[in-house]
């Protein structure tokens, strides 16, 4: 996506696209791309379906965080409730079934970021009180 006409310099083009990986959730995808000067290039990227993070914010204004074990990097992390968008399923209702448990949250979109550079962009959804 371009949005501004001046960046046009800047814009790879796909050549061709292959599926390299199908998981459950993820793809791993190859893309060879025409750069702006003509040359080519590959790209391999993730395609994920999104996701959601909350950022509870307690009555007392303390921030409200979780313990989860994370496989990949063998250890207890401290982080913010989150929760993988399952096929079709809108941010607010991941939201309702990661978060809530029972209580009374409120949610409202925040902005959007990639995960990472290599992921598509997704919607962020924060759900303050």
């Amino acid at each position: 996506m371009n949005d501004r006409p001046d960046d046009e310099h800047l814009v790879e083009r796909r050549v061709a696209s292959s599926t390299v990986y199908r998981g459950r959730f993820f793809e791993l995808r190859l893309d060879h791309v025409a750069l702006p000067g003509g040359a080519q290039a590959t790209r391999e990227y993730i395609v994920h379906p999104g996701a959601v993070m909350v950022v509870p914010l307690a009555d007392d204004g303390r921030l409200v965080m979780e313990r989860q074990f994370r496989y990949p990097v063998g250890r207890v992390m401290l982080e913010f409730p989150a929760g993988k968008l399952d096929r079709g399923e809108s941010p607010f209702a991941c939201v309702d079934a990661r978060a809530g448990r029972g209580d009374r949250l409120y949610a409202r979109p925040s902005g959007r970021a990639p995960a990472s550079p290599s992921t598509s962009w997704r919607r962020a959804t924060s759900t303050p009180r």
